[in-house]
């Protein structure tokens, strides 16, 4: 996985049904799962950034317009974090036919 990678675009799924939108992404049933919402998993990045730190600055903004074209672009945003220590995340919703769509990636947790 790349830092972010796209979450092609599958069928509709019922919002309430993790577990079917985890096998169409490839991930275990058994998985450990964790739902988020998009402001909770973006807030290190965007409410919780050091405002001294010129990178963390910038990426702010970089972070927050990520969040504002995923508000644009997909209704019903979620965090998907699936695993543990290297948690993958998908961050998906719907695109305007219905289908579920996004973008994921990878976090190292320790």
């Amino acid at each position: 996985v790349d830092p972010v990678d796209p979450v092609d675009p599958v069928d509709p799924v019922d919002p309430v049904d993790p577990g079917r939108l985890l096998a169409l992404l490839g991930e275990p049933a058994d998985a450990r799962v964790e739902t988020r919402t998009l402001d909770e998993f973006l807030a290190r990045h965007i409410e919780r950034s050091d405002p001294l730190d010129a990178v963390a600055r910038a990426n702010r903004a970089r972070y927050e317009a990520l969040r504002d074209a995923l508000r644009a672009e997909l209704a019903g945003v979620r965090v998907l974090r699936v695993g543990e220590g290297r948690v993958r995340c998908y961050v998906v919703g719907s695109d305007p036919s219905g289908r579920i769509a996004g973008l994921a990636t990878v976090a190292l947790e320790t």
